[in-house]
This record gives C-alpha cells, sequence and structure tokens, in this order.
C-alpha cells in the first residue's frame, strides 16, 4: 500500500472493530498529525493536547515557521459542551487546519459531527481542497449511511471492518457495486479498497512489517 502526504482516507466500522487502530497505524507514516480524539483513545507524552482553541491557536502561530520534527497535536473535549458549542468548534479547528497547512488530520468518529444533511464548513473544505495545502485526512466513523455524501466525494482508500446494520451495509455495497460480506469480518479483519487495489488486510500492523509507503510529493512541506 503507498500513501500519499495529502490522502483522503476513510475507515468504517462499528464499535470496537478495530477502527482506530487502523487509524493509529497509518498515523505511525506521518510525522505530522493533528488529530480530534472524540473518543479518548490518545493518551501519552508524545502527544500535545488540547482544550482551549485560543492556546491550541497560540501553540500552531508558534511553530508554523519553524516545526518540529514531528507535531502529534490531540484535540480532546470539555465534558459540558453542548453539541452546537462542538459544532462550532470543530468548524474553528478545521479552519486553523486548514491555515496550518501541510499536516495529517484525523478526525475520529465522524458521526458525532456530520449527519446526512450537514457537514461543518471547513470540514468540507479540507476534504475537497485539502490536497492544494498538502492537507491529508483519516476519518473513521460507525454509521457510513449517517454520514454527509459530499465527505467521501474525494476519498482515495477506504478500509471497510464489520458493520451489521442493513443501512449501512447496503450503503457499502452500492457506493462500491462490490458483493461481500461485512457481517462475516472478525475484529480487526477490514477490506481495503484504493484506485488500484482491493484486498482483506489485518490488523494490528505496527510491527509486522507490512509492505506501507508514503509517497511524498512534491512541495510537501516538512510533512511525511
Amino acid at each position: 500500500m503507498q500513501f500519499r502526504a495529502e490522502d483522503k482516507i476513510v475507515v468504517l466500522g462499528k464499535s470496537e472493530c478495530g477502527k482506530s487502530n487502523v487509524c493509529k497505524t497509518i498515523q505511525t507514516l506521518y510525522r505530522h498529525k493533528f488529530i480530534v480524539d472524540s473518543a479518548d483513545e490518545y493518551h501519552g507524552p508524545e502527544y500535545t493536547v488540547f482544550r482551549d482553541l485560543n492556546k491550541l491557536a497560540e501553540y500552531l502561530n508558534q511553530i508554523y515557521n519553524q516545526r518540529p520534527e514531528r507535531i502529534s497535536i490531540v484535540w480532546k473535549w470539555y465534558d459540558h459542551l453542548n453539541q452546537d458549542t462542538i459544532k462550532e468548534q470543530i468548524d474553528i479547528i478545521c479552519h486553523m487546519v486548514w491555515n496550518f497547512q501541510a499536516i495529517m488530520f484525523v478526525l475520529e468518529e465522524a458521526n458525532d459531527y456530520c449527519n446526512p444533511h450537514y457537514v461543518p464548513h471547513w470540514l468540507g473544505i479540507l476534504q475537497r481542497k485539502g490536497r492544494h495545502r498538502k492537507i491529508g485526512t483519516i476519518i473513521t466513523a460507525q454509521r457510513p449511511s449517517e454520514l454527509y455524501k459530499g465527505l467521501l466525494s474525494e476519498v482515495q482508500k477506504i478500509y471497510f471492518g464489520l458493520l451489521r446494520t442493513k443501512n449501512d451495509v447496503d450503503w457499502c455495497h452500492a457506493y462500491f457495486d462490490n458483493v461481500f460480506n461485512l457481517r462475516s469480518l472478525l475484529v480487526y479483519e477490514f477490506y481495503y479498497f484504493s484506485d488500484s487495489e482491493k484486498k482483506k488486510v489485518k490488523f494490528p500492523l505496527l510491527n509486522s512489517g507490512a509492505n506501507y509507503k508514503v509517497k511524498k510529493s512534491k512541495n510537501v512541506k516538512n510533512q511525511t
């Protein structure tokens, strides 16, 4: 599997099927990443964690011109925030990422922020135009049938994990016009689709020696 700095990647599957594991495996290929940790999955000294937008903006401005060798920013939500505030803040965060450029943006549990009729404005911009600023995205979701369709229009790589709800399975079949049994997948098993490959893969792969490569695009600034 070959990856590019500005790839748009989606990982789909029900809760506890291994989506975050796939997401974290792919992230190891990128030196600069910004993660929206919707399910409190990211812990450890390698992450720089923020919950305050002003402090986040100050940090991004501080490192914009002289970027560290590695950037692993994690955004976590305060428990007391209501849904309207979260929607407003995720849009601001996506706008900050757009301005920062040359980074992999990771959005865990996209169903928390989108529905079939709505996607935050700047998230849509990242998906449609992020490649021009060397911004890639990795999005995870449990319910593909309940995502905004435009969010997936620019995706190059999709991992399908265990799905059991009829609407979600039918959505996957219709979207790719392929027949496979998503209900039979085990935990950490995924079907992988790209423009050039179709295969069944087993995760975790962090220490497996899997043939993963990142192709560095022209003019990528301090990324991959």
